[in-house]
């Protein structure tokens, strides 16, 4: 079962879905006034511009690390560009007029916008000087999507099967891709790690199936994989905000609209759906193998003490008989 159930994630590269319906979403947040912020109706086809007529600007996202000190970032590493802090990020200008800019998150991501690939490996070892517990390049998580910005675009925005199309790439558009591509790269990372705490599980209870035998177990192994599982819980629910929402989608319909059809083009809420289906799985078989140890224990406490009994029950009748 739990082999059908690792197979239920998998990290979506390339990050070009097929979209359905996205343009008629309607449903805002209960606290926003709904007759002010609904989106407005789907523009026909031939409303939509054509790529090729518009501004493409490359946007890659990197998971590098469970923490980034931003503030190391901005006071050392890029002082001389111009910075905006956010909650949970700061967006560095590099070049306003190519529409260069660096999204940095405190929980890991990095999002690169229009850096031409070649630079890309430079700005990621400046930006790892100021990591907190960094992941190995080579298991170095990385994704990329398409940004093409109309000028006469008649809609806020129109999400296509491979890009997202916008009228203009203003910082509260940059908020707004950048956080989506940070939050659905760290998803892609822990994804991954749950599927590997899975597999292990698996194989213990498969091995306990066959020869019944508990004694395999290690309590350093297991108190590991508990420690893992609640860095995951954590970093997830807490760091990543998935459901706090966007400053820059709140108090305007058109950028709340791309957020909204954004976050479903990058299935971010089926996604966590899926992890936190996994990691109840394996709290469930946590649960299951520390009670397990805790009962080896018991017993091997009760036989010390049936032992330490005996002796001195012995060491008294050897004391009367003498």
């Amino acid at each position: 079962g739990i082999k059908m159930f690792a197979k239920l994630v998998a990290p979506a590269r390339g990050r070009y879905f097929s979209v359905k319906n996205v343009l008629n979403k309607k449903s805002l947040s209960s606290t926003i006034n709904v007759q002010q912020l609904n989106p407005p109706n789907p523009l026909p086809s031939s409303a939509i511009p054509e790529p090729s007529k518009g501004l493409p600007v490359i946007v890659k996202a990197y998971y590098m690390a469970r923490e980034i000190d931003i503030m190391k970032i901005s006071g050392s590493l890029y002082s001389n560009a111009h910075q905006e802090f956010q909650k949970k990020s700061v967006i560095l200008t590099i070049n306003e007029s190519f529409n260069q800019y660096v999204t940095v998150f405190k929980y890991g991501s990095v999002v690169l916008f229009n850096i031409p690939t070649e630079n890309h490996v430079e700005y990621l070892r400046q930006i790892k000087d100021a990591t907190i517990f960094p992941i190995a390049d080579e298991l170095r998580f990385s994704d990329e999507y398409k940004v093409i910005v109309h000028d006469n675009l008649d809609k806020p925005s129109v999400i296509k099967a491979e890009h997202l199309n916008i009228r203009n790439l203003d910082k509260k558009n940059i908020t707004i891709v950048g956080t989506v591509m940070a939050q659905a790269i760290a998803l892609d990372y822990y994804a991954i790690e749950v599927d590997r705490q899975l597999e292990i599980f698996m194989k213990m209870n498969l091995n306990i199936q066959s020869t019944g035998d508990f004694r395999a177990l290690s309590d350093q192994k297991l108190f590991k994989m508990v420690a893992s599982n609640n860095i995951v819980i954590t970093n997830v629910l807490s760091k990543l905000g998935l459901f706090e929402g966007s400053d820059a989608a709140w108090d305007n319909a058109d950028y709340h609209y791309t957020w909204e059809a954004l976050r479903k083009d990058f299935e971010l809420d089926s996604t966590f759906r899926d992890l936190d289906l996994k990691l109840g799985i394996i709290k469930d078989d946590t649960r299951f193998f520390l009670e397990v140890l805790h009962n080896k224990k018991s017993t091997k406490l009760e036989w010390i003490i049936i032992i330490l009994i005996g002796a001195e029950i012995f060491i008294g009748i050897y004391g009367i008989v003498n």
